[in-house]
């Protein structure tokens, strides 16, 4: 950018910010700008901020993403994905082909891991705007940026080495004034062993999603996503916290904000009394006492209320190693909100299991008087 004769130098991260006096007259000029196709545009913000970001441009020929294996006939497809305000979004890319919901499309799932999370026939973009190969053939695809936002979709050929376009323009459906989109119960298969997704895979995928408040919880393992997120350049998207799902024989329970370079609770532990107490003990760099969640609590095998001895009707517990010094408990996780099956209906899962009793539970508890998230 210069105005007689004064360049600004950039430093190769995904966003440019400059200070500018009043007057006008400035020339904008980059060698990436020169491949581009629109020109890129730039936005005045405030008085004298000039923000430019490559989630204005799009994308040329020799910037495609290659998703698809090499024994594969493919062509291109450049899609761009847009707010109310017509600025590129991180988003999900859903394709329903003649193979079906969840069909194999794209087998590289490690093409562009810092811009793509691919799995199947999704593709998570956190930048809302690029080029990808996708196999021949006649696909709806949907475009989508989770619970909040509309859904746009279209129909679309993709010829063999042939570039098809693909625009939507989400609207932002929900008023979420004075609330924040959250997931406090997240995995990465590296820190957890399941949950099918590295850490850069993770944070595209919940930034695509919508979520504007992560709690990391890998088993075991005070995770966190904060340099994924910076590496990335998506610090302004998401606000992330270090957290440990505790996974013990009596039950797992979530623990956040956490220390990530602190020890982790012991994992051994039976006493929920003593459990909570060394998780609510632990000091983090907001200086506030850790949250605890019962995830999953009638599980069958990790079912802290059943192991624990507490009573499905009254909602007390007699045992020493009960312990009610929690915040929030999972109501929904694999099983049914309502919470309740007859052992006398064929089909119906045995009492004990994960899908029973739990929003009971939780009703039982607000009876007596606690609340409970």
């Amino acid at each position: 950018m210069r105005r007689s004769g004064q360049h600004k130098h950039t430093d190769g991260h995904a966003t440019a910010c400059s200070h500018l006096p009043p007057a006008g007259g400035f020339i904008m000029s980059d060698r990436q700008f020169a491949r581009s196709t629109p020109p890129p545009t730039a936005t005045l913000l405030l008085a004298g901020v000039l923000m430019l970001s490559p989630a204005s441009l799009a994308n040329d020929d020799t910037d495609v993403a290659n998703l698809v294996a090499d024994d594969v006939a493919a062509g291109v497809l450049s899609f761009r994905v847009t707010d109310d305000a017509g600025a590129t979004i991180p988003c999900r890319l859903t394709f329903i082909g003649e193979g079906g919901p969840g069909a194999n499309l794209f087998t590289r799932t490690d093409a562009r891991p810092t811009e793509f999370a691919v799995r199947n026939n999704v593709i998570y973009s956190v930048s809302g705007f690029g080029q990808v190969t996708v196999p021949v053939g006649t696909y709806t695809v949907y475009a989508s940026r989770g619970m909040e936002w509309s859904i746009q979709s279209a129909d679309i050929v993709i010829g063999k080495d042939q570039t098809a376009a693909f625009e939507a323009a989400l609207r932002h459906e929900v008023d979420t004034t004075g609330w924040i989109s959250g997931d406090f119960h997240l995995h990465t298969l590296t820190h957890s062993g399941h949950g099918d997704a590295n850490m850069e895979e993770r944070v595209i995928s919940f930034v695509g999603e919508g979520l504007e408040f992560a709690v990391a919880t890998d088993h075991n393992h005070n995770t966190d996503y904060g340099p994924t997120v910076h590496k990335i350049g998506i610090d302004h998207r998401v606000t992330t916290v270090t957290g440990n799902e505790v996974s013990t024989p009596i039950g797992h329970f979530n623990a956040f904000p956490l220390d990530p370079q602190r020890k982790i609770p012991p994992p051994d532990l039976r006493n929920a009394r003593a459990l909570f107490k060394l998780i609510r003990d632990e000091t983090n760099q907001y200086g506030v006492t850790p949250v605890i969640q019962l995830n999953h609590p009638r599980w069958y095998g990790i079912d802290y209320f059943r192991r624990t001895g507490l009573d499905p009707v009254i909602g007390t517990s007699e045992s020493p190693s009960y312990s009610s010094d929690f915040d929030s408990l999972e109501v929904f996780n694999d099983n049914p909100g309502w919470g309740y099956y007859n052992d006398d209906i064929p089909g119906d899962p045995p009492r004990g299991s994960n899908r029973h009793w739990v929003l009971g539970d939780w009703f039982n508890l607000l009876n007596r008087g606690y609340r409970y998230t």
